[in-house]
């Protein structure tokens, strides 16, 4: 569970990093996060950085094809948005490993489903509508 979590962690930032220009060649290391508390207080950092980083986001800077170099050292280059979806659908995934694994322990981290969130948190969680 904790190297799942690390891992979706680094995986997060990582691609913050890589959209403000930068390629960082190691993920951190569950070694260095040891406990729950070291990766929240990690994730909560990440998570503001993200959330100040999408905030300034505008439609063409979502359209701007960004390269960076990855961890073997290869060039790749994809617009912004698309790098994006990718860092939430990997998430995705592996949130749901973790979903599963707290299931099996006998801790199901309840409902998960996107709709279900919005409705919980009220009208403050809805999306925009036109």
């Amino acid at each position: 569970m904790h190297d799942t979590l690390v891992h979706t962690l680094g995986a997060q930032w990582l691609y913050l990093e890589r959209w403000q220009g930068r390629s960082p060649r190691a993920m951190p290391a569950p070694a260095e996060l040891t406990d729950l508390a070291a990766v929240r207080a990690r994730w909560d950092a990440i998570e503001r950085d993200t959330q100040a980083f999408v905030g300034a986001l505008t439609d063409a800077r979502l359209g701007e094809t960004l390269a960076y170099t990855n961890m073997e050292g290869v060039r790749w280059a994809y617009p912004l948005w698309q790098q994006m979806i990718h860092q939430v659908n990997h998430a995705t995934q592996h949130r749901s490993e973790a979903a599963m694994l707290l299931t099996r322990l006998g801790h199901s981290p309840g409902w998960l489903d996107l709709l279900y969130f919005y409705d919980v948190g009220g009208p403050d969680m809805a999306p925009d509508t036109p």
